[in-house]
């Protein structure tokens, strides 16, 4: 039976993306599949051939109030956020237009990126009374703070009881920290208060909500879950939820994305040296800012001299244009401020990654092992690494604190070593076996919220 499904993801590209095969699936079994979110990403879903719906707001109950009176370039910014959290204005701003989505897109089901799970809060009443089905998105594996599990923030493995209990502590005092800091600063009027008097406001029921420790600002419980991960990649020992639904990666095959010219045409010449046997080694940090820009440039510049020694072909892909123009003109060398991930991926033979789960899922799809270095330290980087060394599938590296002869070290083992090779090749081939059957099977059994 087709359905209307609207996929609510949080405004991020490491959000949006990891949705797109889950989309194409649906769609392609007969659904009307929409997203709805920020004017930023409108051109991007348009790209990928989905309608989109514009949403005006942000989420409530996420410290976003900040930013919202910056772009209302508003005068007295702590005033004005003071003001807004006694009112409510975002929530009730959010809500407005939330009904105003559901009234034009008449969705059957709502996938809810679980990084904005407040919209839940909010939603609520609508798929009650109009009988809409909603389950949680997880683009990353959940980020539950479980008892002897490190957390997915954390660089401990299995079995390291007394960092894992260090880490713990230290996810809960942090969230305890900001809430106090948060209660101080705004009279009492802290997101954990907002989040508690929309849930008062809008009579969610006890059965779904939770008080477990998470990553996240706000968790719902007994509510279906679709995880855009295989289980197997997470560390053993763990036994889902039932409303825990593993889908693995769904790694696309293709993404539209535009090659810029100078990738175009140096392209053809990285393959030709490749087909000569030089190892092509590819290094991609993701999103950055200026303070991680600082620290990524003298890694770039080690990362070139090792490259240089070892005859390897290095492609840097770094969205500083001014940090690439410093960078040195290196034969075999190549920087750009974009490439085509996916392309680049098919020739590489190890990835240098900042570790982010798009980055892991699509690395593991193409079947290269990684040399793993976060430089982000919230949410999920630092655990992907962990579990991907733990699995075999790269080795844990640092921007920062490794030496030139560390990092030449460690690529050097990814490349003769046939064990990261085929570990990544197993790990693969098991997520294969999360079938499209399958998925569209969950998605189907999603029942409307009573």
């Amino acid at each position: 039976m087709s359905r209307r499904i609207v996929f609510l993801p949080y405004h991020g590209f490491g959000h949006i993306n990891p949705c797109l095969p889950l989309a194409a699936m649906l769609r392609e079994a007969g659904n009307h599949v929409m997203f709805a979110g920020v004017a930023y990403f409108r051109q991007h879903l348009l790209q990928q051939g989905y309608a989109y719906h514009t949403l005006r707001t942000v989420p409530f109950g996420m410290s976003f109030e900040h930013w919202h009176n910056t772009q209302l370039k508003k005068e007295n910014l702590y005033k004005a956020e003071l003001h807004d959290r006694r009112h409510n204005t975002l929530y009730h701003l959010r809500h407005d237009d939330l009904a105003e989505m559901l009234d034009e897109l008449q969705p059957d089901i709502i996938l809810l990126d679980a990084l904005q799970a407040t919209d839940f809060i909010l939603l609520y009443p609508y798929l009650r009374s109009r009988g809409i089905a909603l389950a949680i998105l997880y683009p990353l594996l959940p980020p539950d703070v479980l008892p002897g599990r490190p957390p997915h923030n954390s660089n401990a493995m299995p079995g390291e009881m007394l960092r894992i209990r260090y880490d713990t502590l230290k996810v809960w005092f942090s969230k305890k920290r900001k809430q106090w800091r948060q209660k101080i600063r705004f009279l009492g009027f802290n997101d954990s208060f907002m989040i508690k008097r929309g849930i008062r406001h809008n009579n969610i029921p006890e059965h779904f909500l939770t008080n477990k420790l998470c990553l996240h600002p706000f968790r719902t419980a007994n509510l279906d879950e679709l995880i855009l991960a295989p289980l197997e990649f997470d560390f053993p020992g763990f036994t889902p939820h039932p409303k825990q639904h593993y889908l693995g990666f769904l790694t696309p095959v293709t993404r539209s994305a535009t090659a810029t010219p100078e990738f175009e045409q140096a392209w053809t010449g990285i393959l030709q040296k490749r087909s000569h046997g030089c190892k092509l080694l590819y290094c991609s940090f993701g999103t950055t800012d200026a303070a991680q820009n600082a620290t990524l440039q003298p890694f770039f510049e080690k990362l070139i001299r090792i490259a240089q020694h070892h005859n390897y072909l290095l492609i840097i892909s770094w969205p500083d244009k001014n940090g690439l123009a410093s960078l040195p003109q290196v034969p075999g060398v190549y920087t750009f401020t974009s490439v085509p991930q996916l392309i680049v991926l098919t020739a590489a033979d190890i990835f240098i990654t900042h570790c982010g789960m798009n980055s892991v899922k699509e690395s593991i799809q193409a079947g290269v092992p990684m040399l793993l270095c976060p430089i982000h330290t919230d949410y999920d980087p630092r655990g992907n690494a962990a579990r991907a060394e733990y699995h075999g599938l790269g080795i844990r590296g640092s921007v920062a604190n490794d030496s030139e002869q560390a990092i030449g070290q460690k690529i050097g083992i990814l490349i003769t070593n046939p064990q990261y090779k085929a570990s990544v090749l197993n790990l693969r081939n098991v997520n294969a076996t999360y079938t499209p059957e399958n998925l569209l099977h969950t998605v189907a059994s999603i029942l409307p919220i009573r």
